[in-house]
């Protein structure tokens, strides 16, 4: 009896949300015939290097291993639509990506702080 009464709620309550939901207006109604518009957009964004080392690099170098790390961030960006036509739209969608990258290291011999396993944050 507990679970009927439950569901009899259940399914008044998801009817009621439906009518306030289909009542109100959805969208703007005059949106598709702007000549322009503006929006923004936000993101998730990885990075990661892509190296050719010279031929030599190990055989100089107090670097056993240099390897580029996989590193996400995210993106901010301003949306720009103009309206051709009915059926063509241009849009100009410029981005900032903030995004952290490095470079693990792993030496032949201790650096100063006695560490043979370094990463290096690489400015850009």
């Amino acid at each position: 009896m507990y679970l009927l009464a439950l569901a009899m709620l259940y399914s008044d309550f998801a009817v009621a949300q439906y009518s306030n939901y289909t009542s109100a207006d959805l969208n703007m109604p005059d949106h598709d015939a702007k000549p322009y518009y503006f929006g923004m957009t936000i993101g998730i964004s990885s990075a990661r290097f892509q190296t050719e080392l010279h031929p030599r690099f190990l055989e100089d170098d107090s670097v056993f291993v240099a390897e580029p790390t996989n590193s996400g961030g995210f993106a901010l960006g301003l949306s720009a639509t103009a309206r051709i036509s009915d059926r063509f739209q241009l849009r100009f969608n410029p981005q900032l990506l903030f995004i952290d990258r490095s470079i693990f290291y792993h030496l032949k011999h201790p650096d100063l702080d006695g560490l043979t396993e370094v990463t290096k944050n690489v400015e850009s």
